[in-house]
């Protein structure tokens, strides 16, 4: 295998089909618009290959594209007022009906039925939603002892010296409303950047050897990664550092008979800390992590080394959470970031993690296997992004970057649609204090992104767009796209086809690029539906009867989209196939 992988948790994903809104019948009722290019449109009968184009508004309804060419064709619909429903749209030559015959007019809506929530997200659901409701009724505590906004070259300078040992209060429950639990713990390792307490429940957990080996990878490492790209904390409790609670609460937060279905809690920060006055609230930036139980005392049994290798991507991506809700809340007393957004910079806090051990150890050092893409110490870190955003590309239609199906902060497809996102912004604006920007904003989502991008959403979502079928071509050069249709500093090709070479079709991993264009022939004209803030790839190929051809996107009636849809057409000339 070109490098090692986890195993994949069973069940793995399961593709089903249903038809949705009639898409699967021919509709008669839509009729062929014979004069729509008579008076105008979009002409891009001269894109070379590989030259793309986006097109919006009233040119949808007519674009004549050269019958000599081939194209990859996405449509994509970022209107934020739509429902979170998969909305129909037709494609192809408005000049022919809609029929039944043959796949090419005809669309089911491809479903991972397999995907269900699991512990981690369902805990991030419970502590996202409950903290933006606490931003929305509390009134902050007004003893903010730091600033969220202390330069990241700066270093907090302690005013309260931390107890040897002390009492928490830790959340115990995912109800309404929630216990909580009082755990006494005591200090085991007190780094510059980071405190490690140890439940006196679990204190034989660890010996000071291991808790001095995990404190320095947390400390020097871990925690520069987030402070680095994301900005400085918070210090509310004026310690000048954060605090990692071990302790078996997190582990009996998910019954030992539920983790074979659902998985377990690894770790959590929870905004309550910071935001609420209330006696259960810690008023200090804390992150709680899972404890070694081989014994399975308090849930489903976990040995040293699971505990090690989950708990440090766990770490990076709460810290990034604890970051932002210090400045969206407690800095700046506005709403937290949009959950899209938020979470997407949590995964890539994940990869930040990857890249700081990838840095360490480049080929072939750390690895078990010379071939291996990543090294040991990286993969737990970028391995859920890699699934994640395979699944989100395998369908695409039906989970969104932009938004998070209802009742959760985000299924794993769109968080790992987010991280692709960001990772493609990243590599595309080559600005290395982007992240920071973005968590330094008054804004959120979609408006938050176009301001430090400095271009419109619309534009980069359709260059990412493409990006995700033209990134890493076999048989061309990287430079045959433009820099904005690929990622510089990831090969998607490369990643997948080893991801596929690991689990394969059996593993839920059915292809070895996730992205499979729908075939759409110049002269046919197909219904289909997505939900706003995702995509769908088509291949398109001429028959070369004409000298153009004209190719439409437009509602599901065969109207108009309305401005609201923000509807809009990245479309790729290829070299003939």
């Amino acid at each position: 295998m070109p490098f090692a992988l986890p195993a994949l948790p069973r069940p793995a994903v399961v593709f089903l089909v249903a038809c949705i809104a009639a898409s699967c019948k021919g509709d008669e009722s839509v009729a062929p618009a014979p004069d729509v290019c008579a008076s105008g449109g979009a002409s891009l009968t001269s894109l070379a290959i590989y030259q793309g184009a986006t097109v919006r508004g009233a040119d949808l309804q007519c674009i004549r594209l050269s019958s000599a060419g081939e194209y990859i064709v996405i449509p994509q619909m970022l209107g934020t007022e739509l429902p979170y429903a998969y909305q129909p749209f037709l494609i192809g030559d408005p000049r022919v009906p809609i029929t039944g015959q043959g796949a090419s007019s005809s669309f089911s809506i491809r479903d991972d039925a397999a995907h269900t929530p699991s512990a981690q997200q369902h805990l991030h659901t419970f502590l996202r939603t409950r903290e933006s409701a606490l931003a929305r009724t509390s009134h902050m505590d007004a003893r903010v002892a730091r600033s969220a906004d202390v330069p990241r070259a700066s270093a907090y300078a302690p005013t309260v010296a931390p107890a040897a040992h002390r009492d928490f209060s830790v959340l115990s429950s995912l109800t309404e409303p929630p216990r909580f639990a009082r755990v006494s713990a005591g200090l085991r390792f007190g780094g510059k950047n980071v405190l490690l307490y140890v439940d006196d429940r679990s204190a034989a957990t660890y010996s000071d050897a291991e808790l001095t080996s995990l404190g320095t990878l947390f400390d020097d490492v871990l925690y520069p990664v987030d402070r680095d790209a994301f900005g400085a904390e918070s210090d509310i409790d004026g310690n000048g550092r954060i605090v990692v609670l071990f302790t078996p609460t997190v582990n009996a937060l998910v019954a030992a008979a539920d983790c074979a279905s659902s998985g377990f809690a690894t770790g959590f920060f929870y905004g309550f800390d910071l935001a609420s006055a209330a006696p259960e609230s810690n008023r200090g930036e804390i992150f709680y992590a899972m404890v070694p139980d081989p014994g399975a005392t308090y849930s489903c049994p976990h040995s040293r080394s699971d505990v090690a290798t989950l708990l440090p991507s766990t770490f990076v991506h709460e810290f990034q959470h604890m970051i932002s809700y210090g400045h969206h809340v407690i800095t700046r007393s506005q709403a937290p970031e949009d959950a899209w957004l938020n979470e997407g910079l949590s995964h890539l806090a994940e990869e930040l993690g990857a890249l700081a051990f990838e840095a360490r150890y480049p080929a072939p050092a750390g690895r078990a296997r010379p071939a291996q893409i990543f090294p040991d110490s990286a993969e737990p870190f970028i391995i859920g992004n890699l699934i994640n955003s395979y699944r989100f590309l395998r369908f695409s239609e039906q989970y969104t970057v932009t938004s998070c199906a209802p009742g959760t902060f985000c299924a794993t497809p769109e968080r790992g649609g987010a991280w692709l996102f960001l990772r493609w912004l990243a590599d595309a604006t080559r600005d290395p204090r982007l992240f920071d920007k973005l968590v330094h904003s008054d804004l959120r989502g979609t408006r938050n992104v176009a301001a430090v991008a400095g271009k419109s959403f619309g534009d980069l979502f359709a260059d990412f767009a493409t990006a995700t079928w033209a990134d890493s071509l076999i048989g061309s050069p990287r430079a045959s796209t433009a820099p904005t249709h690929r990622f510089a500093s990831r090969n998607l090709r490369q990643l997948y086809s080893a991801l596929f070479e690991a689990y394969g079709p059996l593993g839920g991993i059915p292809l070895r690029y996730p992205v499979e264009p729908l075939q759409l022939a110049a002269e046919d004209r197909m219904k289909s539906a997505m939900r706003p803030g995702s995509l769908q790839t088509f291949h398109v190929r001429a028959s070369g009867t004409r000298a153009q051809f004209a190719l439409s996107f437009t509602s599901g009636t065969g109207a108009p989209f309305s401005p609201s849809a923000d509807a809009q057409l990245s479309i790729l000339r290829i070299p003939p196939r």
